[in-house]
Formats: C-alpha cells, sequence, structure tokens
C-alpha cells in the first residue's frame, strides 16, 4: 500500500504469510506497531467493516482466513528506499465493532511479536549447563519460526556444582523462563523482527550501549529539526547499593561484608547519577531469598544496583518520521541534539511506537540513561 513518503507491505496467513489481498489492505484504518526492550512487543490493526446488502450471512472481513487468531502477520515499511520489517507475530485477539452501513464498522486486530509462541506451553526441564547455553538450547526450538539467537554470556557464569544443585526450568513456559534468567543478570529478553523478511533476532543480554548510535534526534535547529515534541525527567532516587554478609569458602573468614558501588554499564552520561550522588543513594540489605552462594549473591546484588540506574534520566517524545528519513529503533542507541548540554549525548532507546495512517506516519519514543551531561560536543548526524 503506497502512500505520500512510504511504502506498506502486509502480509498475513495461517502458516506462511502472503501479500495481503486488495480487500484488507483497502478496509485499513490505522496501524500500530510498539517495541520495548522490556516485555513483548505487539501490534494494532484497525479495519473498517461493515456489512452491505448483498451480505447476507456475515461481514467478509470477520470470517476472512487470512486474518484469524494465530494467523501470522507481517508488517514492513519502506522509506527512502530501505525497507523495515515492524512487526512479525501472530494475531491473538478479534475485537469487532458492526457497523449500520458498510465502512461504519471496526474489526481490531491486536497481536503479540514471535515470542507469543514460547510461551504457550509450560515445561519441568533441569538444565546442568551454563544460562546462556540453556538459552540457545531454547530458542534452537523456534529455529522453525524465523528464530535466530543471540545469547551474550555474563561475565560470571552461575553454572552451580551438579552433584549440589540442578538448575531447573520448573512449570515456566519458555520465555517465561528466559526472561527470568535475563533479570538474574541484569539482562533483557527480547525478540526483534528482521534483518530480513522472515528472519527474527532473539537476544538475551545486556541492553545495547556500544556500537555506532543512529542518526541524530534533532531538536530547534530551524531545517534540521526532526523531533516535534520532547520533555525530559531527570529521577536519581531510585539508584540502590546493596550491602551485606556473603559467606566465604576462606579457612578463617566464614562471613565477608561486601557492597555495590555503582552501575557497571557502559555509561552514556558524563555524570552518572549513582556515582554523583552515593551519599544520598538507597541502601538495602542483600535479600536472603537470593541463596547462600557467594558468586550468585554478588551477580544478583550487582544486576539489581545496574537496572536501579537504567532509567535515572528520561526522555518522551515524537519524531517526524519523513524528516529523520526512516525509522527510529528500539533498544539500540541514538544521539539527541539541540535540548541542551546536560541532555542533549547518547541515549538508549527504550521503547518505540509506530502510528500509521494513510497519508501519515509518526513515531513516538522513550529513551533512557543512567545520568546527565553529553559525554561528547561531537553528535553524529
Amino acid at each position: 500500500m503506497a502512500s505520500p513518503g512510504y511504502h506498506l507491505t502486509l502480509q498475513v496467513g495461517p502458516t506462511i504469510p502472503q501479500p495481503a489481498p486488495r480487500a484488507i489492505l483497502e478496509a485499513i484504518d490505522s496501524i500500530e506497531v510498539r517495541h520495548s526492550d522490556q516485555g513483548r512487543s505487539g501490534f494494532q490493526i484497525v479495519l473498517r467493516t461493515g456489512r452491505s446488502r448483498t451480505d447476507l450471512i456475515d461481514d467478509p472481513l470477520v470470517i476472512e482466513d487470512l486474518i484469524q487468531p494465530f494467523s501470522r502477520v507481517r508488517i514492513i515499511v519502506t522509506i527512502a528506499g530501505e525497507s523495515n520489517v515492524l512487526m512479525d507475530g501472530f494475531i491473538t485477539t478479534h475485537q469487532f465493532s458492526p457497523g449500520a452501513t458498510a465502512g461504519t464498522g471496526t474489526l481490531t486486530l491486536t497481536g503479540e511479536d514471535i515470542s507469543v509462541m514460547m510461551d504457550r506451553e509450560e515445561w519441568t526441564i533441569p538444565w546442568p549447563i551454563a544460562p546462556y547455553l540453556r538459552v540457545l538450547a531454547i530458542l534452537a526450538k523456534y529455529a522453525v519460526l524465523g528464530v535466530v539467537p543471540v545469547a551474550i554470556p555474563p561475565t560470571t557464569l552461575l553454572a552451580p556444582n551438579p552433584i549440589d544443585e540442578i538448575p531447573t526450568q520448573s512449570n515456566a513456559t519458555d520465555r517465561a523462563y528466559l526472561t527470568s534468567l535475563a533479570d538474574l543478570f541484569g539482562y533483557v529478553f527480547y525478540v526483534d523482527p528482521g534483518p530480513a523478511t522472515g528472519v527474527n533476532t532473539a537476544y538475551w543480554g545486556p541492553p545495547i550501549r556500544v556500537g555506532v548510535p543512529q542518526p541524530a534526534l534533532t531538536w530547534n535547529m530551524g531545517a534540521s529539526s526532526n523531533v516535534t515534541s520532547i520533555n525530559f525527567q531527570h529521577d536519581p532516587t531510585p539508584g540502590t547499593i546493596y550491602y551485606g554478609l556473603v559467606h566465604t569458602p576462606i579457612p578463617g573468614l566464614s562471613t565477608l561484608p561486601v557492597a555495590t558501588v555503582g552501575t557497571l554499564r557502559i555509561p552514556l552520561s558524563k555524570r552518572p547519577s549513582l556515582q554523583n550522588n552515593l551519599l544520598y543513594a538507597q541502601k538495602k540489605l542483600i535479600k536472603p531469598e537470593w541463596g547462600n552462594d557467594t558468586i550468585a549473591l554478588l551477580v544478583r546484588a550487582q544486576s539489581a544496583t545496574d537496572r536501579s540506574t537504567d532509567t535515572t534520566a528520561t526522555a518522551n517524545g515524537e519524531l517526524d518520521v519523513f524528516r529523520y528519513g526512516g525509522v527510529l529503533k528500539a533498544r539500540q542507541l541514538v544521539e539527541l541534539r539541540g535540548v541542551g548540554q546536560s541532555y542533549d549525548g547518547t541515549w538508549y532507546v527504550k521503547e518505540v511506537t509506530h502510528s500509521i495512517r494513510i497519508g501519515e506516519y509518526r513515531q513516538s519514543f522513550s529513551l533512557a540513561r543512567e545520568g546527565l551531561g553529553a559525554k561528547s560536543d561531537k553528535v553524529s548526524v
């Protein structure tokens, strides 16, 4: 479906999605796609419906086999010759509001990314291997859906002696287990559509804070501006230091006092808030439910400290996609300029929402980092 500034491709079907027929394309009222680094991504397609006098049995779209629950959906947008797979997922819900005449009702198709299929069955499986190897083994089951795993080994491997304990995925779906395993290390787990159509990248690892940032978001710089609205919040109060006593294998020294001293994430700001406000940081005791294993306790304490600082500084705004020259992608870095030294610089894109109508394409975004101040006066545009 062509529209000024972009071309939309919609593929649907119960098994292998195919280009949507004309009747579906012409019925599209709006499409919304949301990507986040926490939890699943989702989409919503609103179709205009309503029976004509010749439709005696039912609304044609309501009974269309291609768009029933559990049908697969791909949403692809091409801007300036570059194709972007916004969504590869499955319809989960129908919402139907009948109209009195043709075109006055709506059929809303709501769905989730491909990882919804990792949440359909609970398992109890012993895993006597390192965490990232468990991730690879679990994700291998979903290769038929085009899932390509990317698992980053933690710097500290929590693999108990199998004689003492075998980690178990207990009464948990694969998606729930992979998410809980990521939380243990301060990691994230998500499935990203692409880079090619039919391929889905399942990422298990730390939030991405390295690599070349996306083109700059620009505010209040004349013809170079591409951000239509933006606001910021700086709240250092969630920053938390964990401390307590841990058991040691050292003869004559049964316990040892330990404490985290700040985040180990790669800093995006010049002034990380926790390190600059240690006197006022929250101080919490290491949790008893984290167990007695020394290494496990330290890893969990550090990951909790890391997570507590991730959204110290946040930004929310809206982007003019056509001025930007493409789509802003979640879970990557982006530069920001034009708002002043405190909030300029590199940010992590936590969430984006694509809102598409005929002749209209908007993106809202949420950015985050651990503090204030641009690390460099230069910004990649």
